[in-house]
């Protein structure tokens, strides 16, 4: 029997991954998320994170195999991680343990590619705990540039921003 996604966060996440990578392309960059088409762009072994020295040989029957990321930008030299909350909910305490991953070193890469966290939607600038996500991330100094935008048309300006810092323009 197929277990229920209660919450349709998994749906919601797919939905919104597309609609990024949408945006992207509509502004002459590619998202690219899978094994097959990282390695098209010599991206090879970056569809998956490597686990940190910190969460391994844990007291657990089970061990962590790897992480996901939403995608990355080869053009923009970005590793993007990405969170769409519609109305509050669990995206606020899941973004936490993406913090972690941030802090342990998950989304560091021999690549060159700077992580950018996007936060999007209508409770993005609403929603108390993403402002907070994104001080702790400024105040330790973590790797990784905290977005945060109520619709996908407000990334422009960064773009902007990032390929004048890759004198790209």
């Amino acid at each position: 029997m197929k277990k229920k996604d209660r919450h349709n966060a998994s749906k919601s996440g797919s939905k919104s991954e597309i609609r990024l990578a949408n945006k992207f392309k509509q502004l002459g960059h590619n998202l690219t998320k899978y094994k097959e088409p990282l390695e098209n762009i010599g991206l090879f072994g970056m569809h998956r994170l490597p686990i940190p020295p910190s969460m391994q040989g844990l007291d657990s029957t089970k061990e962590f195999s790897y992480f996901e990321h939403d995608g990355i930008v080869k053009d923009l030299k970005l590793l993007v991680e990405s969170k769409y909350s519609e109305k509050k909910g669990s995206t606020e305490e899941k973004i936490f343990y993406d913090l972690h991953k941030i802090e342990q070193g998950v989304y560091s890469n021999d690549k060159s590619l700077d992580l950018w966290y996007i936060i999007w939607g209508p409770q993005a600038k609403v929603q108390p705990i993403f402002a907070y996500f994104q001080q702790v991330a400024e105040q330790r100094s973590l790797p990784v540039k905290v977005i945060r935008i109520n619709d996908l048309n407000e990334l422009d300006p960064f773009i902007v921003q990032r390929k004048k810092e890759l004198a790209i323009i």
